[in-house]
């Protein structure tokens, strides 16, 4: 991707975006709340990454190096978990 340092990028996932990481025990949902873009000398993009937190015992942890993967894997995965808790309530609804 050849984008110019004065250019406007969008990317991916914009800020607000909420994932669930994977492989995590006790995973807690994460915010993305920062995108940062890498440019090398000509100013092509080289890398994206973001900046995600979530809540653990009413403070703020800081995730600063979280890859597009990552999110995109989490996304999946929070749609899954919520997906299996209404499937779960509807059954015990209809119990």
């Amino acid at each position: 991707m050849n984008t110019n340092n004065n250019s406007f990028c969008i990317t991916k996932y914009p800020i607000g975006t909420q994932y669930l990481p994977k492989g995590r025990k006790n995973a807690k949902v994460c915010t993305i709340t920062e995108c940062f873009k890498t440019f090398d000398s000509k100013g092509n993009l080289v890398r994206v990454f973001y900046q995600s937190k979530h809540d653990f015992l009413g403070q703020a942890v800081i995730n600063n190096d979280v890859c597009e993967t990552t999110i995109a894997r989490g996304i999946e995965n929070l749609k899954e978990k919520q997906k299996h808790s209404v499937s779960k309530a509807n059954e015990f609804v209809g119990a």
